[in-house]
């Protein structure tokens, strides 16, 4: 299961956030059943320097230590980002990307982004 950014935040720093579901799923599965995109890294890097979004100074390390499995973003994603569904054309470069990664790899996506949900893609409200 690829983990959405805010999920991944959440499961780090604040499971009342996720719904009863994802939080049993987290307890009851393995860390490595749960994939986080290096865009995801990307994306909070970014936002944190902008001052937009608090993370864990130590994010990446924190993936490692919780046994996240990381998926590298790889040329065929970054390419099939201009082929993503037009309800997601005018979301932000991250959720196409991790969009596409979910949908070229076969995986399910937790997130609670509502254009998401609506893709058409497998997703599991988070």
């Amino acid at each position: 299961m690829l983990l959405d950014t805010h999920v991944v935040l959440w499961a780090l720093e604040d499971h009342t956030l996720l719904s009863r579901d994802m939080i049993e799923l987290l307890r009851v599965h393995p860390r490595p059943d749960f994939i986080v995109s290096v865009a995801s890294l990307w994306e909070v890097a970014i936002k944190m320097a902008k001052g937009k979004l608090r993370a864990p100074a130590d994010f990446p390390d924190r993936l490692s230590r919780d046994g996240f499995e990381l998926l590298p973003v790889s040329a065929k994603h970054a390419w099939a980002v201009g082929s993503v569904p037009q309800i997601l054309a005018q979301k932000d470069p991250f959720d196409r990307l991790i969009f596409t990664q979910a949908k070229l790899d076969g995986l399910v996506l937790a997130t609670r982004d509502a254009a998401l949900l609506r893709s058409g893609l497998h997703v599991v409200a988070a």
